[in-house]
């Protein structure tokens, strides 16, 4: 990316009084700011107090937005929200992560968003049956360690980036 940008900024410097010139500025600031664009984490927990400490944590990295339950999260999506990840609990009130879950998989549009399962459910038996059937990309146990919930975001931000290419 820094040799594009560079290339254009020479062009920038070699054309004169041209439209040339214009251009490339636009493609330099479009090319900056999408390098910037910060991601957007969906994060779904009925805990108040949970939402808050983890928004508070993942804010200096990501741009995060909570909701308090899936139907919550299902109306925030609906309404034109876009998330690059999903990050749920299972247990809930009202619709709960599986609900929710089933819904943005069944669901065209949505299906590739990654998801990342924050929860006090840890059987075996649970988690092989989310991994398993590629549901979900990574599932955490709850209390949970920091460093292994970046890298499953890292890790899920670079499968939506191979999507995409």
């Amino acid at each position: 990316m820094a040799r594009v940008l560079r290339l254009i900024c020479c062009r920038e410097h070699t054309v004169r009084k041209s439209v040339r010139p214009i251009i490339a500025h636009i493609r330099i600031k479009h090319i900056a700011c999408f390098s910037i664009m910060r991601k957007k984490i969906l994060l779904v927990d009925d805990i108040k107090e949970f939402r808050a400490l983890l928004k508070v944590i993942l804010s200096g990295s990501y741009d995060v937005v909570t909701a308090e339950d899936g139907e919550k999260a299902l109306d925030m999506i609906e309404a034109g929200f876009n998330p690059d990840v999903i990050v749920t609990d299972l247990i809930m009130p009202g619709m709960d992560g599986y609900q929710l879950i089933s819904n943005i998989r069944n669901k065209k549009s949505w299906s590739k968003i990654p998801i990342i399962v924050l929860s006090n459910v840890d059987t075996p038996a649970e988690r092989q049956k989310l991994t398993r059937s590629q549901t979900i990309d990574t599932f955490l146990n709850k209390p949970f360690n920091t460093q292994e919930l970046n890298a499953g975001l890292r890790k899920s931000l670079d499968k939506v980036l191979e999507n995409v290419n």
